[in-house]
């Protein structure tokens, strides 16, 4: 992901989105950190933004700060293999406190 792609995304604006400011703000934070050669994958799975009453489509978004964490240029670069999972997953753990305790001993 190249840094002018990250500047200059658009994004659908729909109600009940992600405040305007807010995610152009943090683009053009990533944007500087993947000129610098740092990474950008935490950043990204840590990226919080304020909701407004129009704003960036939220999907959108998130999907778009998905795909830069997956092509971080610098883990690339690094050890040039491509990540399996960018960011980690939002789904909650099924089952019970003692299926919990038996899988953290199979480790």
């Amino acid at each position: 992901m190249i840094t002018d792609t990250i500047r200059t995304v658009e994004f659908k604006q729909r109600l009940r989105g992600y405040y305007i400011d807010d995610v152009d703000a943090f683009l053009e934070k990533v944007a500087g950190e993947v000129e610098a050669g740092r990474p950008v994958r935490s950043l990204c799975a840590s990226a919080m933004f304020r909701q407004a009453l129009r704003g960036y489509d939220i999907g959108d978004v998130d999907q778009f700060l998905s795909q830069v964490a997956a092509e971080d240029p610098f883990y690339q670069s690094k050890w040039a293999i491509p990540p399996s999972d960018p960011l980690p997953s939002m789904t909650p753990q099924t089952g019970s406190k003692r299926q919990a305790r038996r899988r953290r001993r199979q480790w």
